[in-house]
């Protein structure tokens, strides 16, 4: 029991020391254009420029850090590139039959203060990747697929207002 409440207080006292640092956007800073993230991978089809910008600004917008104005006179731009999608197997049972896959996206975004001329973020990549099962077929893929963009936009939208 003692052991435990050492433990318990080790925790305490390490977590009151612990701190987010706040937003690493400039005070200044109250408007965001998002520029229409670029796709540099082979996967047109899965529409991954339109759905990953809007969910990226969607996020921001719950953050309530700025306002999202498309426009090139806001205060700050974030632009970005889709590096990376693949869709790979990542299981195979004993008869060497695929068990499970494994969907991977790579985005890279630069965030710029407009108004003092200075890049705030540059060049910071997010990879995340998504198992699904091979036998759910295409509806597996899809299912995978939105929860991965749903979980990058967020670590994206994450790494880009706050400084840890």
């Amino acid at each position: 029991m003692r052991y435990l409440n050492l433990i318990l207080i080790f925790l305490f006292c390490s977590c009151s020391y612990y701190s987010f640092s706040g937003a690493s956007v400039p005070s200044h800073i109250k408007t965001v254009q998002v520029v229409k993230l670029d796709n540099l991978t082979s996967r047109y089809d899965l529409d991954l420029s339109d759905v990953l910008t809007e969910k990226l600004i969607e996020q921001i917008e719950s953050y309530n850090l700025m306002d999202v104005e498309n426009d090139k006179d806001a205060d700050s731009k974030i632009s970005g590139k889709i590096k990376t999608f693949s869709d790979d197997v990542s299981t195979k049972k004993d008869d060497d039959n695929v068990e499970k896959r494994i969907i991977r996206i790579t985005i890279e975004f630069t965030f710029y203060d407009n108004i003092n001329d200075v890049m705030i973020i540059k060049d910071k990549k997010i990879s995340l990747s998504k198992e699904y099962e091979e036998k759910s077929g295409e509806q597996g893929f899809r299912t995978a697929l939105d929860e991965l963009i749903d979980e990058i936009s967020e670590n994206s939208a994450l790494s880009l207002m706050s400084n840890w």
